[in-house]
């Protein structure tokens, strides 16, 4: 994923390539998308972990 712009991904984004993933069956680049995700503080990463 590029990190080169300013621009922060929001959580739509996040959920549209994890989709896309997960369709593709990409199971370990979604995994890593998602460890980008946490970087970024989308909403929802925090709450899967604890499995609530």
């Amino acid at each position: 994923m590029q990190q080169d712009s300013e621009i922060e991904p929001d959580v739509v984004t996040f959920t549209i390539i994890l989709s896309a993933c997960s369709h593709c069956g990409l199971v370990e680049e979604a995994c890593s998308i998602w460890a980008v995700g946490r970087s970024f503080s989308c909403p929802g990463t925090d709450e899967a972990d604890r499995g609530d």
